[in-house]
């Protein structure tokens, strides 16, 4: 599981990258209240070298992004965009 390492307030971040292509995003938005709601998207993913394919959908939308794995270690994720 990763977490961004910059948090902005209010919101929190985790992917979970999984076997077999799957991956979920779990979602946590602090409202104005203090109360939290978390949202899961689930999608799918693809690794070829170092390019990193992902595909959500969330809200009846699509979203695919490739990036390139610039690092990783058990400890590490980072990615660029392309």
């Amino acid at each position: 599981k990763w977490e961004p390492a910059k948090e902005q307030k209010g919101l929190k971040m985790v992917l979970d990258i999984r076997e077999k292509g799957k991956l979920e995003l779990t979602v946590t938005v602090r409202d104005k209240t203090d109360k939290d709601k978390t949202d899961k998207v689930t999608g799918t993913y693809a690794l070829e070298g170092n390019k990193l394919t992902v595909e959500m959908s969330f809200g009846g939308n699509t979203k695919k992004e490739t990036m390139t794995v610039t690092k990783l270690t058990d400890t590490e994720f980072v990615t660029k965009d392309e």
